[in-house]
């Protein structure tokens, strides 16, 4: 039996795809086919039923699939236990971060992680840098991980079975404006539909426009808003509010100086604000050892 052979199991069992499965392991879809057959054939049972869409695993495959994940796993371990940590230990780890995480959460986070980087570097790969196409530099493994917000990766845009994600944090967006326009009659949130408030929003096609949609805000009641601009960065959106263009739903962690010397405000109350979830994720078709191996650690001591 080869290694290769549970890797595209794996791949498999994630997609439900032979396709997408072989597209991950970049291979023809013929010759994964065959692979496919060879471990069934090695085994001597059949894995996957071949005739629904998505395929699904047979109670065979559904047995595998734990042992499947943990034996590619312990192999890479067992790599780098007899030496393959020496020649990888200058590969950097690659980890695409949106904007206002990378300046109000990474500082805090990566001393939190140094003693499982070792020797390693990490490459932070930001909007700029990314051209924001985070989602397909993921995808082709051009990234390793990215840090991002909870519903980045959206099913009616992504195939997101191909990536999986565990939550490293909490934040919340609060509604807010410059605290000397507070009492400016223009700025009386929730606004009337004579006289809307003035709004600066998160240009689409981004996470962060994704939370603040017509959707949730209208969840709220009535709020009456004018758009006068869009921003993709959190950090200039702040830089506008604190100049007095408009009213914004902010990152809680973005704003916190600004609160605590009074210049922004926060509009309405508890009902007014969006939770979100800060969230690392991975390819799952990325079977780079020292990426496996960092993701269990990272996973694990979350």
């Amino acid at each position: 039996m080869e290694l290769g052979w549970l890797e595209d199991f794996v791949s498999l069992a994630s997609t439900g795809s032979f396709s997408k499965a072989a597209d991950h392991r970049n291979i023809s879809q013929s010759a994964f086919s065959r692979r496919i057959h060879s471990l069934e054939d090695w085994l001597g049972t059949t894995l996957v039923d071949r005739h629904t869409h998505p395929v699904s695993l047979t109670d065979a495959g559904i047995q595998l699939i734990a042992t499947a994940n943990q034996v590619v796993r312990t192999i890479y371990q067992t790599r780098e236990d007899f030496g393959y940590r020496e020649n990888a230990r200058l590969r950097a780890f690659s980890i695409g971060v949106a904007d206002h995480l990378a300046i109000h959460f990474i500082p805090s986070w990566l001393p939190s992680i140094q003693n499982l980087l070792g020797e390693r570097k990490i490459h932070l790969i930001t909007g700029l840098k990314a051209g924001l196409g985070f989602i397909e530099l993921l995808k082709s493994q051009e990234l390793d991980f990215l840090l991002a917000y909870g519903g980045s990766i959206s099913s009616a845009d992504h195939d997101s079975s191909i990536f999986e994600s565990f939550r490293l944090g909490r934040d919340e967006l609060l509604p807010v404006c410059k605290t000397s326009l507070r009492a400016d009659p223009a700025f009386h949130f929730p606004g009337v539909p004579k006289k809307p408030v003035p709004f600066i929003g998160y240009m689409p096609p981004s996470a962060m426009a994704n939370l603040v949609n017509h959707e949730s805000v209208e969840h709220m009641g009535s709020i009456y808003l004018n758009t006068v601009i869009e921003t993709g960065a959190v950090e200039t959106m702040k830089g506008l509010v604190l100049q007095g263009f408009g009213m914004a739903w902010i990152p809680r962690r973005a704003i916190q100086e600004e609160l605590r010397l009074g210049l922004l405000s926060e509009l309405g109350n508890k009902s007014h604000r969006i939770p979100f979830t800060i969230e690392l994720f991975r390819n799952v078709a990325n079977t780079k050892s020292d990426v496996i191996i960092l993701w269990d650690k990272l996973q694990a001591g979350n």
